[in-house]
This record gives structure tokens, C-alpha cells and sequence, in this order.
């Protein structure tokens, strides 16, 4: 009667391991899919910054095919220095009409806001 025993508790604990086994396996298998499910969610620019070794991907823009504002500065940057230069051309026209000798006035007119438009200034001149 002893040895059933043993063999029933013997079978019992070799179960008890399978079971214990099968779970720290299905947990690894867990880590890896949500590894690999944080690896799908990751930012293109982050994945591109860790195949190459953790270099920026403005250097890496810079060695293969140029720099590309597009992914080395942010939008909002971008449309700042965009605005910025739209306001250096523009005075740069106002002096070329100023300059003009059939030109009495000329002036640079805001007529919306530019949160309505960018597009927002007009030239005015008098011309003589």
C-alpha cells in the first residue's frame, strides 16, 4: 500500500513541476509577445536611432542621403522659421517697391490674423 502512495504523490509532484514548468514558459512566451508588441508600437525615428547603434537620425540622414528638415525638426520649429523667412521676403519686396521711382508709398498691411490665415499680409502702393 506504501508504494501506491509514494507513486500516486511521486506522480502528483511530477504533474505539480509540468504545470509549474508549462507556466514559466507561457510567461516567457508573454514577455517576448509583449516585446515584440512594444517593439511595433515604437516611434519609426526610435527604431531607425537603435538599428543604427543609437546614433540620431539627423546623423544618419546626413551620411546616407542629406539632411531631411522633415524628420530632424518639428513641425511647430519648421513653421516658425517658415514664418520668419515669409517676413524676410516680404520686407525685401516692400524695399524693392519702395525703391521703384514710380512709387510714392508703398507699405506691408496685416488684414487678418494668422490664426485665420498665413496668408495674411498684402503690399500697398501709390504709385505716382
Amino acid at each position: 500500500v506504501d508504494d501506491d502512495d509514494d507513486d500516486v504523490s511521486s506522480d502528483e509532484e511530477e504533474e505539480e513541476e509540468i504545470a509549474e514548468e508549462e507556466e514559466e514558459k507561457g510567461e516567457e512566451e508573454s514577455e517576448i509577445g509583449e516585446k515584440e508588441k512594444e517593439e511595433k508600437e515604437k516611434d519609426p525615428e526610435e527604431k531607425k536611432r537603435e538599428e543604427n547603434g543609437n546614433k540620431s537620425v539627423k546623423e544618419e540622414d546626413v551620411r546616407s542621403k542629406g539632411w531631411e528638415p522633415r524628420i530632424s525638426i518639428p513641425l511647430t520649429r519648421r513653421m516658425e522659421i517658415g514664418m520668419k523667412c515669409k517676413v524676410i521676403l516680404d520686407l525685401g519686396r516692400l524695399k524693392w517697391i519702395q525703391s521703384q521711382s514710380n512709387v510714392g508709398e508703398a507699405e506691408l498691411i496685416q488684414y487678418v490674423t494668422p490664426n485665420v490665415s498665413g496668408e495674411n499680409r498684402l503690399f500697398l502702393a501709390k504709385v505716382l
